[in-house]
Protein backbone atom coordinates (compact mmCIF):
# COMPACT_ATOMS: atom_id res chain seq x y z
CA UNK A 1 0.00 0.00 0.00
CA UNK A 2 2.71 2.66 0.80
CA UNK A 3 4.61 1.29 -2.59
CA UNK A 4 1.10 2.10 -4.52
CA UNK A 5 1.32 5.63 -2.68
CA UNK A 6 5.02 6.57 -3.56
CA UNK A 7 4.72 5.73 -7.32
CA UNK A 8 1.24 7.20 -7.15
CA UNK A 9 2.80 10.52 -5.37
CA UNK A 10 5.52 10.28 -7.85
CA UNK A 11 3.45 10.27 -10.95
CA UNK A 12 1.40 12.97 -9.53
CA UNK A 13 4.77 14.87 -9.24
CA UNK A 14 5.76 14.26 -12.67
CA UNK A 15 2.79 15.25 -14.19
CA UNK A 16 2.44 18.20 -12.32
CA UNK A 17 6.10 19.11 -13.83
CA UNK A 18 5.65 18.12 -17.05
CA UNK A 19 2.61 20.78 -17.51
CA UNK A 20 4.86 23.42 -15.53
CA UNK A 21 7.63 22.64 -17.89
CA UNK A 22 4.73 23.36 -20.98
CA UNK A 23 3.76 26.26 -20.14
CA UNK A 24 7.10 27.91 -19.61
CA UNK A 25 8.01 26.82 -23.16
CA UNK A 26 4.66 27.80 -24.46
CA UNK A 27 4.79 31.21 -22.64
CA UNK A 28 8.55 31.51 -23.91
CA UNK A 29 7.37 31.35 -26.64
CA UNK A 30 4.43 33.80 -26.81
CA UNK A 31 6.61 36.48 -25.32
CA UNK A 32 9.26 36.33 -28.43
CA UNK A 33 5.98 36.38 -31.18
CA UNK A 34 5.22 39.24 -32.66
CA UNK A 35 2.06 40.93 -31.77
CA UNK A 36 -0.58 39.85 -34.77
CA UNK A 37 -4.00 40.98 -35.27
CA UNK A 38 -6.12 43.17 -33.16
CA UNK A 39 -9.90 42.80 -32.33
CA UNK A 40 -11.64 45.57 -30.11
CA UNK A 41 -15.04 44.98 -28.64
CA UNK A 42 -16.93 48.24 -26.91
CA UNK A 43 -19.28 47.66 -24.48
CA UNK A 44 -21.27 51.06 -24.11
CA UNK A 45 -23.65 51.26 -21.73
CA UNK A 46 -26.63 53.82 -23.02
CA UNK A 47 -25.26 53.36 -26.71
CA UNK A 48 -22.49 56.49 -25.92
CA UNK A 49 -19.81 56.68 -28.29
CA UNK A 50 -17.03 58.45 -25.83
CA UNK A 51 -14.47 56.17 -26.85
CA UNK A 52 -13.72 54.38 -30.60
CA UNK A 53 -11.74 51.82 -31.65
CA UNK A 54 -9.25 54.29 -33.63
CA UNK A 55 -8.85 55.97 -29.84
CA UNK A 56 -8.42 52.52 -28.51
CA UNK A 57 -5.41 52.26 -31.02
CA UNK A 58 -3.97 55.45 -29.87
CA UNK A 59 -3.64 54.17 -26.86
CA UNK A 60 -2.16 50.75 -27.36
CA UNK A 61 0.44 52.34 -30.04
CA UNK A 62 1.50 54.91 -27.24
CA UNK A 63 0.42 58.00 -29.60
CA UNK A 64 1.56 55.79 -32.16
CA UNK A 65 5.29 55.74 -31.39
CA UNK A 66 5.14 52.23 -31.21
CA UNK A 67 4.19 49.73 -34.18
CA UNK A 68 2.49 46.93 -32.61
CA UNK A 69 3.02 44.95 -36.18
CA UNK A 70 6.83 44.63 -35.36
CA UNK A 71 6.66 44.49 -31.40
CA UNK A 72 6.60 41.64 -29.28
CA UNK A 73 5.02 40.80 -26.23
CA UNK A 74 8.06 40.90 -24.44
CA UNK A 75 8.37 44.34 -25.65
CA UNK A 76 4.74 45.38 -24.77
CA UNK A 77 3.35 42.92 -22.44
CA UNK A 78 -0.26 42.55 -22.21
CA UNK A 79 -0.08 44.85 -18.55
CA UNK A 80 1.30 47.30 -20.08
CA UNK A 81 -0.77 47.44 -23.00
CA UNK A 82 -4.11 47.17 -20.52
CA UNK A 83 -2.48 50.14 -18.08
CA UNK A 84 -2.17 52.25 -21.50
CA UNK A 85 -6.00 51.68 -22.04
CA UNK A 86 -7.00 52.07 -18.76
CA UNK A 87 -5.33 55.65 -18.60
CA UNK A 88 -8.66 57.13 -20.50
CA UNK A 89 -10.88 58.92 -18.52
CA UNK A 90 -13.81 56.98 -20.48
CA UNK A 91 -12.69 53.53 -20.20
CA UNK A 92 -14.08 51.91 -16.76
CA UNK A 93 -12.79 48.39 -17.58
CA UNK A 94 -10.33 46.65 -20.15
CA UNK A 95 -9.17 43.12 -20.45
CA UNK A 96 -6.95 42.53 -22.97
CA UNK A 97 -6.30 38.91 -24.01
CA UNK A 98 -3.27 36.82 -26.48
CA UNK A 99 -3.77 34.16 -28.37
CA UNK A 100 -1.13 31.12 -29.40
CA UNK A 101 -1.34 33.46 -32.53
CA UNK A 102 -0.49 36.32 -31.10
CA UNK A 103 -3.35 38.04 -32.25
CA UNK A 104 -4.63 40.50 -29.09
CA UNK A 105 -8.32 40.54 -27.96
CA UNK A 106 -9.25 43.66 -26.59
CA UNK A 107 -12.74 43.99 -24.27
CA UNK A 108 -13.83 47.64 -22.95
CA UNK A 109 -16.41 48.58 -20.75
CA UNK A 110 -16.81 51.95 -21.45
CA UNK A 111 -17.60 54.62 -18.61
CA UNK A 112 -21.57 55.75 -18.05
CA UNK A 113 -21.99 59.44 -17.14
CA UNK A 114 -24.95 59.62 -14.96
CA UNK A 115 -25.21 63.05 -14.16
CA UNK A 116 -23.60 66.45 -15.98
CA UNK A 117 -22.23 69.43 -13.50
CA UNK A 118 -22.85 72.55 -15.25
CA UNK A 119 -20.74 75.80 -14.43
CA UNK A 120 -20.82 79.19 -15.67
CA UNK A 121 -17.35 80.41 -17.61
CA UNK A 122 -16.00 76.96 -16.91
CA UNK A 123 -15.94 73.44 -18.55
CA UNK A 124 -18.62 71.07 -17.64
CA UNK A 125 -18.09 67.53 -16.51
CA UNK A 126 -19.88 64.53 -16.09
CA UNK A 127 -19.40 61.91 -13.24
CA UNK A 128 -20.03 58.18 -13.32
CA UNK A 129 -21.39 56.03 -10.46
CA UNK A 130 -18.14 55.87 -8.73
CA UNK A 131 -18.02 59.90 -8.57
CA UNK A 132 -15.09 59.73 -10.87
CA UNK A 133 -15.07 62.96 -13.03
CA UNK A 134 -15.33 62.80 -16.88
CA UNK A 135 -14.70 65.62 -19.16
CA UNK A 136 -17.57 66.38 -21.61
CA UNK A 137 -17.08 65.63 -25.60
CA UNK A 138 -17.72 68.04 -28.44
CA UNK A 139 -19.14 65.15 -30.37
CA UNK A 140 -21.52 63.02 -28.31
CA UNK A 141 -23.91 64.25 -25.08
CA UNK A 142 -25.36 62.33 -22.70
CA UNK A 143 -28.69 62.62 -22.04
CA UNK A 144 -28.64 62.64 -17.96
CA UNK A 145 -29.46 64.66 -14.86
CA UNK A 146 -28.06 68.40 -15.16
CA UNK A 147 -26.40 69.45 -11.76
CA UNK A 148 -26.02 73.23 -10.94
CA UNK A 149 -24.48 74.49 -7.57
CA UNK A 150 -23.71 77.93 -5.89
CA UNK A 151 -20.36 77.31 -5.22
CA UNK A 152 -18.53 76.54 -8.56
CA UNK A 153 -14.79 77.08 -7.74
CA UNK A 154 -14.66 74.08 -5.78
CA UNK A 155 -15.10 70.21 -6.79
CA UNK A 156 -17.27 67.88 -5.26
CA UNK A 157 -15.61 65.20 -3.50
CA UNK A 158 -17.62 61.94 -3.23
CA UNK A 159 -15.68 60.00 -1.09
CA UNK A 160 -16.58 62.68 1.99
CA UNK A 161 -18.18 65.73 1.99
CA UNK A 162 -20.55 65.06 -0.92
CA UNK A 163 -20.51 61.11 -0.67
CA UNK A 164 -24.65 61.82 0.30
CA UNK A 165 -24.82 63.44 -2.86
CA UNK A 166 -23.42 60.70 -4.86
CA UNK A 167 -26.36 58.30 -3.80
CA UNK A 168 -28.70 60.47 -4.16
CA UNK A 169 -27.69 60.96 -7.98
CA UNK A 170 -27.72 57.22 -8.16
CA UNK A 171 -30.64 56.28 -6.98
CA UNK A 172 -32.70 58.79 -9.26
CA UNK A 173 -29.91 57.40 -12.49
CA UNK A 174 -31.62 53.65 -11.35
CA UNK A 175 -35.04 54.75 -11.17
CA UNK A 176 -36.51 54.76 -14.26
CA UNK A 177 -39.55 56.98 -12.47
CA UNK A 178 -36.94 59.49 -10.84
CA UNK A 179 -34.89 59.28 -13.94
CA UNK A 180 -38.22 60.70 -16.08
CA UNK A 181 -39.32 63.15 -13.18
CA UNK A 182 -35.95 65.25 -12.10
CA UNK A 183 -34.57 67.19 -14.64
CA UNK A 184 -32.16 69.09 -12.65
CA UNK A 185 -30.60 69.16 -9.38
CA UNK A 186 -29.57 72.46 -7.91
CA UNK A 187 -27.44 73.19 -4.38
CA UNK A 188 -27.67 75.47 -2.55
CA UNK A 189 -24.63 77.48 -0.75
CA UNK A 190 -25.91 75.73 2.43
CA UNK A 191 -25.60 72.52 0.95
CA UNK A 192 -29.55 72.21 0.63
CA UNK A 193 -30.78 70.20 -2.64
CA UNK A 194 -33.38 71.82 -4.55
CA UNK A 195 -34.85 69.07 -7.32
CA UNK A 196 -36.86 70.81 -10.44
CA UNK A 197 -38.99 68.36 -11.69
CA UNK A 198 -40.33 67.85 -15.32
CA UNK A 199 -44.34 67.87 -14.59
CA UNK A 200 -46.21 68.32 -11.43
CA UNK A 201 -44.32 71.26 -9.41
CA UNK A 202 -42.21 74.27 -9.86
CA UNK A 203 -39.52 72.53 -7.11
CA UNK A 204 -39.06 70.12 -4.58
CA UNK A 205 -37.40 71.05 -1.75
CA UNK A 206 -35.02 68.20 -0.33
CA UNK A 207 -32.95 69.71 2.02
CA UNK A 208 -29.75 68.67 3.54
CA UNK A 209 -28.87 65.48 1.95
CA UNK A 210 -29.90 62.72 4.51
CA UNK A 211 -32.39 60.08 4.90
CA UNK A 212 -32.91 59.91 1.65
CA UNK A 213 -35.12 56.87 1.38
CA UNK A 214 -37.48 58.17 3.55
CA UNK A 215 -37.75 61.84 1.20
CA UNK A 216 -37.94 59.50 -1.94
CA UNK A 217 -40.98 57.83 0.36
CA UNK A 218 -42.21 60.74 0.33
CA UNK A 219 -41.81 62.15 -2.07
CA UNK A 220 -43.65 59.10 -4.15
CA UNK A 221 -46.75 59.69 -1.67
CA UNK A 222 -47.16 63.00 -3.32
CA UNK A 223 -46.65 61.98 -7.08
CA UNK A 224 -48.73 58.87 -6.78
CA UNK A 225 -51.68 59.65 -3.87
CA UNK A 226 -51.74 63.44 -3.81
CA UNK A 227 -50.70 64.85 -7.23
CA UNK A 228 -53.77 62.71 -9.53
CA UNK A 229 -56.26 63.95 -6.89
CA UNK A 230 -55.28 67.72 -7.92
CA UNK A 231 -54.51 69.73 -10.86
CA UNK A 232 -50.55 69.51 -11.64
CA UNK A 233 -50.17 73.06 -11.66
CA UNK A 234 -52.07 73.52 -8.10
CA UNK A 235 -48.45 72.92 -6.13
CA UNK A 236 -45.67 75.12 -7.01
CA UNK A 237 -43.47 74.22 -4.10
CA UNK A 238 -43.05 70.51 -2.11
CA UNK A 239 -40.76 70.29 0.72
CA UNK A 240 -39.76 67.19 2.13
CA UNK A 241 -36.66 68.98 4.36
CA UNK A 242 -38.51 68.45 8.00
CA UNK A 243 -38.82 64.51 9.12
CA UNK A 244 -41.81 62.75 8.57
CA UNK A 245 -43.52 65.79 7.09
CA UNK A 246 -44.66 66.52 2.96
CA UNK A 247 -45.48 70.24 2.84
CA UNK A 248 -47.40 70.66 -0.46
CA UNK A 249 -47.89 74.67 -1.21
Amino acid sequence: MAKYRLKLGVRIFIGVLILFLVIVVIENLLRNRRIGQLHVTITRPDSLLFIDTTEVKRLLTNNGKDDLQKASFRQLTVKTLENRVRGNVFVDKCEIARDLAGNLWVKILQARPIARFMRDGKPDFYIDSTGKLLPTSDRYTARVMLITRENEDKLPDFREADYNLLLLIKKIKRSKFWQAQISHLHITAKREILLYPLVGTDVIEFGRCYNIDDKLKRLMIFYKEILPRKDWTKYKRVSLKYNGQLVCQ
